[in-house]
């Protein structure tokens, strides 16, 4: 997508995610229409071997073509993935590294702590909280009865945090041997840009321990958040020398 258009586009898919509630709807409405009138123009132009070349000629759904409609839906899928996720996850790497000095100095000692760091971050600082899936079969779960047809939302963000499969798992430790979370979703609706994702975030740590290898949370703050099927930091204030 142009460079130039990702800025209005992040503010609405902001907006519409945890903004005012009476302005969510409007902010979608823009976010769906741009993307419309992008496919649209697309589609009238040869193929570019890209991933929206692969949008546009869609999969079958039930044993036929899948609509217009279902198409720019997905394309909405991939850009809210895109832009709504990866920066609260790095926000959450910086606020990990800026109260726990002793961290962010391994990291600038040993880089190969930086791959974990990037896995604890995610497991601990997922944006994905919850999302909603079809129940497919009648199952019991720890007691509860649920029917083919309901609806349900999983709580990935809780699953990475299941003591479990994790040892101390409120601990951002980036020597953790193996790090096992949900993050990225499981099976076939797994996160489809997850490996840009983890790039993402490795190359903001880098960069920002490069020119800035000391800082701090200021004092007497301390990050405010605000959770839905989306989780994301709205103010990390951080303090270093000039």
């Amino acid at each position: 997508m142009p460079v130039d258009d990702l800025p209005a586009l992040f503010h609405d898919i902001d907006l519409y995610s945890f903004g005012p509630v009476a302005q969510r709807a409007a902010a979608f409405g823009r976010v769906h229409a741009y993307l419309a009138q992008f496919l649209e123009a697309r589609r009238n132009e040869p193929e570019q071997g890209d991933l929206v070349d692969v949008l546009l000629a869609g999969v079958e759904r039930d044993g036929e073509p899948c609509s217009w409609d279902d198409k720019v839906h997905t394309t909405l899928d991939v850009v809210f993935g895109g832009l709504a996720t990866t920066t609260h996850a790095i926000s959450g790497a910086m606020y990990e590294l800026a109260t726990k000095p002793d961290v962010r100095q391994e990291i600038l000692q040993n880089p190969a702590c930086l791959a974990t760091a990037v896995e604890e971050t995610v497991r601990l600082h997922a944006p994905v909280v919850a999302v909603g899936r079809t129940v497919r079969a009648d199952v019991e779960v720890s007691g509860v009865e649920v029917k083919r047809g309901d609806r349900v939302a999983l709580n990935f963000a809780a699953a990475s945090r299941d003591p479990e499969v994790c040892a101390n798992p409120r601990k951002f430790d980036v020597h953790r041997e193996e790090v096992v979370h949900t993050a990225f979703g499981v099976g076939p609706h797994r996160c489809i840009g997850e490996h840009l994702a983890r790039l993402e975030i490795r190359v903001a740590i880098e960069e920002f321990l490069k020119r800035i290898p000391d800082f701090e949370l200021e004092p007497s703050t301390q990050p405010q958040y605000e959770s839905g099927q989306l989780r994301t930091m709205k103010n990390l204030r951080l303090r270093w020398a000039v």
